[in-house]
């Protein structure tokens, strides 16, 4: 068995005819993936995504109660705005509460170096009082 190209695999694998196969794509790929061992890894991860209308049907059923027919003349840039800050707040929430464990982060950490300093400065004995003072009144 000689190693192909995946370009002479997309091409060998456009001039076969598939039509008259009458099992599904994940049991084509399965029977014949070896003639394509870079077009099966790929057409294996694609039939591997779950087709599901959940998220449109979220979607447009939000959309339904934010704007009832009392609100028709609401404009669409509006209820675009609206449902992209309602569909993306989990994230836009997310990242705010990154930024602020960041700053809080940086805060401690700076009031951590001034304590170290202030230590520093209060340990050095370069900077203590000289205590023994003479006596020349005598």
């Amino acid at each position: 068995m000689t190693l192909r190209s995946l370009e002479d695999e997309v091409t060998e694998y456009s001039r076969v005819g598939r039509e008259h196969y009458t099992g599904s794509a994940l049991d084509w790929w399965k029977t014949f993936g070896g003639t394509y061992p870079r077009l099966c890894v790929l057409a294996l991860h694609i039939l591997a995504i779950q087709a599901s209308s959940t998220s449109s049907e979220r979607s447009f059923s939000y959309a339904g109660r934010l704007l009832p027919k009392s609100r028709a003349s609401t404009s669409p840039l509006f209820l675009h705005d609206t449902l992209f800050v309602q569909q993306n707040d989990p994230h836009i929430k997310a990242s705010r509460e990154e930024r602020r464990a960041k700053r809080r982060e940086l805060v401690q950490r700076k009031r951590a170096r001034m304590t170290s300093s202030r230590n520093q400065m209060s340990t050095d004995p370069s900077d203590a009082d000289d205590e023994t003072v003479t006596d020349l009144s005598d």
